[in-house]
């Protein structure tokens, strides 16, 4: 489950040479040349505990609409994962797949979907390879240098920094 995660995010950017930050509106359009029909919205409606949410509709487009309230690194979080349903299949026509705090969260989840999504955008927004390198190599080692060289959120920093490095992880 994990494994194929990582794989489809690694093949987007092998497929389309992705310089980081990742610009994700960019990715759709190439996404779009490709196999899918995806549509991005943003919208200011959303109950507050909904980020996003995605759709398969009838005639053949995906619908991906976040919540315009979220801050940018959360936003890019959002989209990521609601691009990941997509890649990988989650979609079932017309039934939509809302994501809120608790499914979203990277740390709690438990539903597999929810869990592979939140590993393809952790993979696409800061795959593992240039994550190693700016730490270990670069040196940016605070959640919030690495926010920012990802344009990611502070905590998804912190998360991805517990996963690669080991002496940090024993320290939690």
């Amino acid at each position: 489950m994990e494994k194929r995660a990582q794989i489809a995010a690694r093949k987007i950017h092998e497929t389309y040479s992705i310089k980081y930050p990742i610009n994700l509106i960019q990715l759709i359009k190439d996404l779009n040349y490709t196999n899918f029909n995806i549509e991005l919205f943003e919208k200011s409606d959303l109950p507050k505990n909904i980020c996003g949410m995605v759709t398969f509709i009838n005639d053949g487009y995906e619908i991906i609409i976040v919540n315009k309230h979220q801050l940018k690194g959360r936003k890019r979080f959002t989209v990521a994962h609601e691009i990941g349903h997509i890649v990988l299949g989650h979609c079932k026509k017309n039934i939509p797949l809302f994501d809120t705090e608790t499914t979203i969260n990277i740390n709690i989840t438990m539903m597999w979907q929810e869990r592979q999504a939140n590993i393809f955008a952790t993979e696409l927004l800061m795959p593992i390879r240039e994550f190693k390198n700016i730490y270990f190599n670069q040196h940016i080692i605070s959640p919030e240098n690495i926010a920012d060289y990802f344009q990611v959120s502070k905590q998804a920093a912190r998360i991805r920094i517990t996963e690669i490095n080991p002496i940090v992880n024993s320290h939690n």
